[in-house]
């Protein structure tokens, strides 16, 4: 829900997004992966992510880097 123009935004891939219930006092911290939307209020709260709920842009924006295997004979 978007406080500022009083409606619903489609989320987009690797968006990242607060949502505040109970009078403002309840704060969930959602984000969609993988096409489909996670609740991660406690990762959120170990990584100490501050955001205000409820905004009209996506303050966050996670980023999935393809995962490439490392080639043979070499070593990290």
């Amino acid at each position: 829900y978007c406080a500022e123009c009083g409606g619903l935004h489609p989320a987009e891939e690797g968006d990242l997004w607060a949502e505040s219930s109970l009078l403002g006092l309840r704060i969930t911290y959602m984000a969609r992966m993988d096409g489909r939307v996670y609740d991660i209020t406690e990762w959120a709260g170990c990584q100490r992510v501050g955001i205000s709920p409820d905004t009209h842009r996506v303050p966050y924006h996670l980023s999935f880097g393809a995962r490439a295997a490392t080639p043979a004979g070499r070593q990290r």
